[in-house]
């Protein structure tokens, strides 16, 4: 059994390769910061490679023990949903585009360690069974056995 607390980015930069975060979303992931230290945090950190991962994770403290786009990848979807943006700059349409997320959720599901994943929100809707539509920079805390969550945002 693991304990699997899931951080989401905050508001991202819209229709760039890779985008980092926004000023808005880098205030999103630092009001995280009240949250992260109420919790009991474990020593592994897995963490996406977005630039808009990576900045999380250094806006929160943390430093990652080990990094996989299965967790958050470095292309982006334009706000219409219609291209996907990939990290060298090329355009595509979305349709052409098959997401890793659900190889992701698979990758979350097995971790056997306690452990702060900073991924893409398509992974925790995956490991919902699309219950929850997930939250720009929330915390979920992910148990492996009972697939049960717990919501922690910055409203409280």
């Amino acid at each position: 059994m693991a304990n699997i607390i899931l951080i989401t980015h905050g508001e991202k930069r819209r229709n760039l390769p890779n985008p980092g975060l926004t000023k808005k979303g880098e205030r999103q992931v630092r009001k995280l910061k009240k949250i992260l230290q109420k919790l009991s945090l474990p020593a592994k950190i897995y963490c996406g490679v977005g630039a808009r991962h990576n900045q999380t994770a250094r806006l929160l403290g943390l430093t990652p023990t080990m990094q996989t786009p299965l967790l958050g990848p470095t292309v982006s979807r334009s706000r219409e949903n219609k291209n996907v943006f990939l990290a060298d700059g090329t355009v595509i349409p979305a349709e052409n585009y098959e997401s890793i997320s659900e190889a992701g959720t698979q990758y979350v599901r097995e971790l056997v360690v306690d452990a702060i994943v900073i991924t893409s929100r398509p992974v925790i809707r995956r490991l919902s069974g699309n219950d929850i539509k997930p939250s720009l920079a929330t915390i979920y805390c992910y148990d492996t056995v009972t697939g049960k969550f717990e919501e922690y945002n910055n409203d409280g």
